[in-house]
């Protein structure tokens, strides 16, 4: 402190589950500006989740700004109804935008000719993912036509587990598995489709970074709609059989390969995507304002 005052206009926190503890120490020592930032809208179970779950409850009393990744996240954390501002996980946009070489050279990598139709999944390999249900939709796929391709980007606990599934039916041929990549970008580019059918998610970025590649996502209804931004995106309920779920991919998988539609994003606002709170440049502006503000109040 200075004269009183804090050398800093404002503490942002992420750490939703001890915010009550330490925006209070902020504030006692004259911090301006409070924002708690609202993640997840789940807690672990047992004795943790319990003490999470009693740290959050009075949250929104210490703090001057709520932000959420979803409304799932912001009524969990600070409770239905309080004014929380939506704030979604934020992507760099133009690096995600459709690349034509990238496509070009990802295929080209893994021997996947133009004519095959790659389905495509970004996450970890555990139990929300459900690559056990992706496995055996693309089965489906599979027995229908010999274009039908799939790639599993990332790792996890359940990997060999799904590996193994892959091998007993008969399709190790025809799934790639390629491990945590960075950069991720360039993988959506070579998909003609992303299937994301999670069994429950936060605010998945994967969904929003394929969707900034202009391509056609079918995912799970457990998933915030909060996340769609285009009418590139079905959700289907996993109630529906995996027949189901393949017969909608091979209608939406079609226009994957088709560039001018994939360089041509368009929101359901009707901004260019750089101009939403989905783009990183955006929220940078947007918190510089709010840091400078506090800075110049304090």
């Amino acid at each position: 402190m200075k004269d009183g005052k804090s050398e800093y206009s404002a503490v942002h926190g992420h750490i939703t589950s001890t915010a009550s503890i330490y925006l209070p120490i902020a504030r006692k020592y004259g911090v301006p500006l409070l924002i708690a930032h609202a993640r997840s809208a789940g807690t672990d179970p047992g004795p943790k989740g319990m003490a999470t779950r009693f740290l959050r409850k009075n949250l929104y009393k210490h703090c001057d700004v709520m932000l959420a990744c979803s409304d799932m996240a912001g009524d969990s954390v600070f409770g239905s109804g309080r004014d929380y501002v939506f704030m979604p996980n934020a992507i760099d946009t133009k690096e995600f935008s459709y690349d034509e070489d990238a496509r070009k050279k990802i295929r080209g990598e893994y021997g996947i000719g133009d004519d095959k139709i790659l389905i495509g999944h970004v996450g970890s390999f555990r139990y929300a993912k459900n690559h056990a249900f992706i496995i055996e939709v693309f089965k489906l796929l599979s027995q229908d036509s010999d274009r039908y391709r799939l790639m599993l980007v990332g790792d996890g606990t359940l990997r060999s587990e799904i590996e193994a599934k892959v091998s007993a039916l008969g399709l190790a041929g025809k799934v790639i598995f390629t491990g945590n990549q960075s950069p991720v970008a360039p993988y959506y580019q070579a998909f003609d489709l992303l299937f994301f059918p999670s069994h429950y998610e936060g605010m998945p970025g994967t969904v929003a970074e394929a969707q900034a590649s202009g391509l056609s996502c079918i995912i799970s209804d457990a998933i915030s709609d909060q996340v769609v931004f285009t009418d590139n995106v079905t959700m289907m309920s996993l109630d529906e059989s995996a027949s189901v779920w393949a017969n909608k991919i091979k209608r939406l998988a079609e226009n994957g390969s088709d560039a001018d539609l994939r360089k041509v994003v368009k929101t359901l606002s009707g901004k260019p995507l750089d101009e939403t709170l989905y783009d990183v440049g955006m929220q940078v502006e947007y918190y510089g304002k709010l840091y400078t503000k506090a800075g110049g109040e304090g």
